[in-house]
């Protein structure tokens, strides 16, 4: 099978540009967070078994009694997480503020360097520079998962890293233990992979 030609990388995605991935998923302190956000990021981030969006979901008690808030604070950091677009608030009728709280598409890979044991950066570079590598234009998450040795809470995390940054995409489908149960290359993969830290 014939390569194809390589396509311009914009300039935003030279190696000059390193800064240019998504600013908001570099640390909290970044950000600027409250205690109470922080708070409420760790709590995710240390309950979470899938690293994914919706878990977990957490009531305001669960994150009173878990992280020593008072109500006001646990509304306000909430309130702070959501305005970043890491968090989901989850309503219903006759509730004035949410009845649960859980990750959003990018929390975790905003997080998980901060608070976990793991670098989604990191860990996403490996799978680009493994996918390029071998020559292969998509990769089932599972197969590398297994390969890696990797958990879902480790792996989602690193794809949705590649897939919110625009360095990969993902084949759209409903699965239970992966973001994305497909991986596929893009040009910005193979810039991603041979971008040195």
């Amino acid at each position: 099978m014939a390569s194809k030609p390589k396509q311009p990388v914009p300039s935003k995605y030279s190696r000059a540009g390193r800064d240019m991935l998504n600013p908001n998923l570099l640390s909290s302190r970044r950000l600027g967070l409250s205690p109470a956000a922080q708070a409420i990021a760790r709590l995710m981030v240390e309950t979470s078994s899938q690293g994914r969006p919706s878990d977990p979901q957490l009531s305001p008690e669960h994150i009173m009694l878990a992280c020593c808030l008072g109500v006001d604070d646990v509304i306000d950091g909430a309130d702070e997480l959501e305005a970043f677009g890491l968090v989901r608030k989850y309503l219903a009728p006759g509730v004035e503020h949410f009845v649960a709280l859980g990750p959003d598409t990018g929390f975790f890979p905003a997080f998980d360097r901060v608070f976990g044991t793991t670098d989604p950066e990191t860990d996403a570079r490996h799978i680009a520079t493994d996918l390029v590598n071998s020559g292969t234009l998509e990769a089932a998450t599972g197969q590398l998962a297994t390969v890696y040795g990797w958990s879902p809470r480790r792996m989602n995390p690193a794809i949705e890293f590649l897939l919110i940054n625009n360095l990969a995409m993902a084949l759209e489908a409903i699965d239970s233990d992966w973001s994305s149960p497909y991986v596929i290359v893009t040009p910005l993969t193979h810039w991603f992979a041979g971008e040195t830290n």
